[in-house]
Parts: C-alpha cells; structure tokens; sequence
C-alpha cells in the first residue's frame, strides 16, 4: 500500500503504464509486472487501496504471505501478457492502463471457482468477480476494461492450480502435526491421533456441530480454531484420515463381529 502511494505521489505512473509498443525495447519489459503497482488517476488508486486490507489480507492468511506474493507477481505477469497480445492482435483498448485491480480479479476468480462451499444465504464465491468486473469502470477509468477482463481470464486459467495449492497446504500441516508419530507406508491411509491437537479447541468445534474426524484434521492443519472453521466451513477437509483416541486404535473402533 506504501509503495503504490509513493509512486503516485512521485507521478511515477506513465512510467509504469503497460504499454505494448515499449516491450519491444528489452528495458521496458519490467513494465508486464509492474503496471500492476503504478496508477495515474486518484479513483483507481484508492479503489486498489481499499481493496487490499479486505481482500488482500483474507487472500494472505489463506495463503501465507510468501504464497501470497509469488501468487499476485505471476497474476500481475499473465494479466499483462494476456493484454500485451491483445494489443498486438488490434486490440489498442487493452493496453495502456496500470493499476491493482486485474490481480484483484484473478486472485478472486482463481479461487472463487475452486469449489469452496459458502455459508446459507451468502453470494456465490464464483460471482463476485464478476460482479467487481463490472462495477469497476463506474468507480473508476483505469485500468481500462479489457485489461480487467485479463485478469479475470488469467484467474480462471489458474484455477487447478489454486486447488492443488490448498491442497498441498492442508497435507503439509496435517503432516507436521504427526512428526513425533509412528513412519507410515506411502499406501497406508493417514492416521491421526486426538492427542496430536488442543482438546479444549476439539471442543469448541465439537460443539460448533462439526464431526469430531474433520475437526481433528482440520485442527491439525491449521492450529487455530479460526483456521479450522474456515477449511471445515469451505469443504475442504476430506474423510480419508483415520482419527485415533491416541497412539492407538481409531476413534470409533467396530465391535465384534456378529456371532
């Protein structure tokens, strides 16, 4: 937020515009990414301000923010490619224009169509996008609607790969949760035990009404119980795990066998 407000109180935006014609020159290609930082009218920029302690912040705490960064700098990339070869194709409308809001778009979009369950009366996840598409040229002229529309294709085209992303966050935590557990076979199904997480925080999401197998997973993953809800709320904890009572058997062990 401090460095997009500097470069616009510097005047540094022109500079930073993506401008196809320019990309020619081998020096002027830093311009794919950082058309994303600069801005030349005060509307847009305090658009993109607004924007990021909301939605920004709920993206990085999702992500972290070292995924955060890497995810925003190749959004801001294939946006500004994408615009770049419209361009050049005819299209003059979709360059010329910096600012914030295509990675806004993309990082919505990616994750919007990642089959994320909302809550009982909420906008669909896929919708606002969308919807931001479109009331983003009545607030404001830049970046120009085309380059927008960029960034919600450059989303969309991400979108396996946001769920591979969750998907591999949600593993990495459940498995250092089990570092002091017994070395299982790469064929044998996950085994967690309830001594591995907070049973006070087991508790709280318990009572929530969630299953006791997901929250313990979910647990594991993330830690907190805010974190929990969020992946038990958004779908994104499976059943494949098997929940122990502690180092042993699982959490609702069969009976005997009928006689």
């Amino acid at each position: 937020m401090l460095l997009m407000s500097g470069l616009w109180l510097l005047g540094a935006g022109p500079s930073l515009v993506l401008a196809p014609e320019l990309l020619l020159d081998p020096w002027q290609a830093h311009r794919l990414l950082t058309h994303a930082l600069g801005h030349k009218a005060l509307p847009g920029l305090l658009l993109s301000l607004l924007l990021l302690p909301t939605l920004g912040w709920r993206q990085e705490c999702h992500l972290g923010t070292l995924r955060f960064l890497h995810a925003s700098t190749l959004l801001a990339l294939a946006s500004g490619l994408m615009a770049v070869l419209l361009a050049g194709l005819g299209v003059s409308s979709a360059a010329g224009g910096c600012g914030y809001m295509p990675v806004h778009l993309a990082m919505l979009a990616g994750q919007g169509y990642n089959g994320v369950r909302r809550p009982r009366g909420a906008l669909p996840p896929w919708l606002l996008p969308w919807l931001l598409l479109a009331l983003t040229p009545l607030l404001s002229s830049e970046p120009p609607f085309l380059q927008l529309f960029c960034g919600l294709l450059a989303g969309l085209a991400w979108t396996p790969l946001w769920a591979a992303l969750d998907e591999q966050m949600l593993q990495k935590g459940i498995q250092a949760s089990l570092l002091e557990g017994p070395v299982q076979g790469p064929e044998s199904p996950l085994r967690l035990s309830k001594s591995s997480v907070s049973s006070l925080r087991l508790q709280q999401l318990e009572r929530m009404g969630f299953p006791t197998e997901q929250a313990v997973v979910a647990l594991a993953a993330t830690g907190r119980v805010e974190g929990a809800v969020s992946l038990l709320v958004g779908g994104e904890v499976g059943t494949e795990a098997l929940v122990t009572q502690g180092r042993g058997g699982p959490t609702h062990p069969e009976g005997p066998g009928p006689p």
